[in-house]
């Protein structure tokens, strides 16, 4: 994308504008992005919002049993529309499935398996109000856009602040009061730091190999990937697009590290099959085919970041 809007900020002979908006932008995000976009001039504007009408409750559990317990106790009370968070898909299967043998029956569940066409079928039904309590991963994210949720309650410990901010925002977006309950236990807690150093951790290197195998061109330091070529046996459903999504995520990552500039990214769409191919070009500062290499240049800033991730929120 960012090379895309380099060529359009330099055709308009550089009076095209890019906004980039969020609610809640990390300090690696904005250094990724000004590294995406160093071609052009970059102007930060901060607008702090309180969000006064969120009322935060937080209770460390000595296990999963007595946090189970004190959900279904709070239900009784709580306001819905509802969220439950987890972490797992395992943990949000068994909430799921707790609540249904206690009669709540007008709820859903949602995590990165959920099929897209159950995705859409679960967000129109929750908008319509049809569905009163949604018990997800962090999948529940993005797209969900409705504005009276009255509570959301963490059972899992986010492994970021940032995740953790952005999900209990999703509640009172209509300005009337919500409620935030934290539930964590202490395994909950040794699962974020887990996932924080899993974070890519060693997928890093299965990634790399994949986008290797893809490898369409390479010469003068510059290497150019196919994006959408998978292992034969992840070729289908959600597995493959999380597949995909995982090796732009290292992409980003190691642009982020500036171990590697993005050059150029297309997407071709064929006129018989009608099926989008990503080509996204980058240029090393390591040799791409020494895997060794890359993995010394990431673990100085890898380290960092785990570091400042963790004094944040762990």
């Amino acid at each position: 994308m960012p090379s895309f809007f380099k060529n359009l900020y330099l055709a308009s002979d550089k009076k095209i504008k890019t906004f980039l908006l969020s609610a809640t932008f990390t300090e690696n995000t904005k250094q990724l992005f000004k590294t995406l976009f160093d071609y052009a001039e970059i102007d930060e504007l901060i607008f702090q919002r309180i969000r006064p009408e969120i009322r935060l409750f937080y209770q460390m559990n000595t296990s999963t049993e007595k946090r189970d317990e004190n959900v279904l106790e709070a239900l009784k009370y709580l306001p819905r529309p509802l969220i439950l968070y987890n972490t797992t898909k395992e943990d949000v299967e068994k909430h799921y499935n707790l609540l249904k043998t206690k009669g709540y029956n007008s709820i859903e569940m949602f995590d990165g398996s959920t099929s897209d066409e159950d995705r859409v079928d679960i967000l129109n039904r929750w908008r319509k109000n049809e569905i009163e309590i949604i018990v997800a991963t962090s999948a529940f994210g993005m797209g969900v856009d409705k504005l009276d949720v009255r509570t959301v309650i963490h059972c899992c410990y986010p492994e970021s602040f940032h995740r953790f901010y952005q999900e209990i925002g999703r509640g009172g977006r209509d300005g009337a009061n919500s409620i935030s309950l934290f539930l964590p236990t202490p395994e909950d807690k040794r699962i974020a730091k887990h996932l924080q150093t899993k974070l890519l951790g060693e997928k890093i290197e299965k990634y790399w190999e994949d986008l290797l195998d893809s490898k369409t061109e390479q010469r003068s330091g510059k290497v150019t990937f196919y994006l959408n070529k998978v292992p034969p046996h992840l070729m289908h459903g959600r597995v493959y697009s999380e597949h995909i999504l995982w090796k732009k995520r290292l992409i980003l990552m190691l642009a982020r590290y500036s171990i590697i500039k993005i050059e150029d990214y297309k997407i071709e769409t064929s006129d018989e099959d009608q099926v989008k191919k990503e080509y996204i070009t980058i240029k090393c500062s390591f040799n791409p085919n020494n895997i060794n290499e890359l993995l010394q240049r990431i673990e100085e800033p890898r380290n960092r970041e785990k570091k400042n991730f963790g004094e944040i929120f762990i």
